[in-house]
């Protein structure tokens, strides 16, 4: 809520009815307004949130326990992000921004691990993926935006392209179709279409998608 300056947490499914009231949440006071985009990472039992005006990135710790560890860290070089998303294998949690340098993917900095870039043209979405090679999983990092979608190892670079004819408007990675669905504009109509890696996939569970697969 960027106006009451607070992360608000439901432990349980929200109703979906019509007319429906939402239960009362947990609240997290924050120490910015977070009008930003939201990253979740459920195993870690952390999240964290953009305030644009600052700029500033929110990191809070123990978001189930009583008494959540908040803290603030000055977000540079990143304006005009859209999408955040957490990549748990290795650690990373990725930016994404239409306008920086024509688009841009931007790997943050946690735990003082070193902070890169990659050039991908009007980047807005990501999802996070993993592969899985003689038993050892590796993290992926998908990202869509305009009519490019890529595919990143997130140890290494971009490493996987595709144009597409129309635009993105939302991407998502499956688990038990190892696939990805990407949101897109046809002609004014959003319609899903899906794409497979040459590589399998299976999804990490996400925190908030406008389209999500499980």
């Amino acid at each position: 809520s960027p106006g009451d300056e607070e992360l608000a947490l439901w432990a349980q499914p929200l109703p979906c009815e019509d007319g429906a009231s939402l239960p009362t949440p947990r609240r997290v006071e924050l120490p910015c307004s977070p009008d930003g985009p939201l990253a979740i990472d459920l195993e870690g039992d952390r999240a964290w949130a953009v305030c644009s005006k600052a700029p500033a990135l929110v990191t809070v710790e123990g978001l189930t326990s009583d008494a959540p560890e908040v803290s603030r860290a000055v977000l540079g070089a990143v304006p005009g992000l859209t999408d955040l998303a957490y990549e748990p294998i290795s650690g990373t949690l990725w930016a994404a921004s239409p306008t920086v340098a024509g688009g841009r993917l931007r790997r943050l900095a946690l735990d003082d691990e070193p902070a890169w870039t990659i050039h991908a043209p009007g980047v807005r979405h990501l999802a996070v993926g993993r592969s899985r090679d003689g038993g050892t999983d590796a993290g992926r990092l998908y990202a869509a935006g305009d009519t490019g979608l890529w595919r990143v190892d997130t140890d290494t670079e971009l490493v996987w392209a595709d144009t597409l004819e129309h635009p993105v408007l939302d991407l998502a990675v499956g688990d038990a179709v190892q696939e990805i669905v990407l949101l897109q504009d046809v002609d004014g109509v959003p319609t899903l279409r899906s794409a497979f890696d040459v590589d399998h996939v299976t999804a990490v569970r996400a925190g908030a998608l406008r389209v999500a697969l499980v």
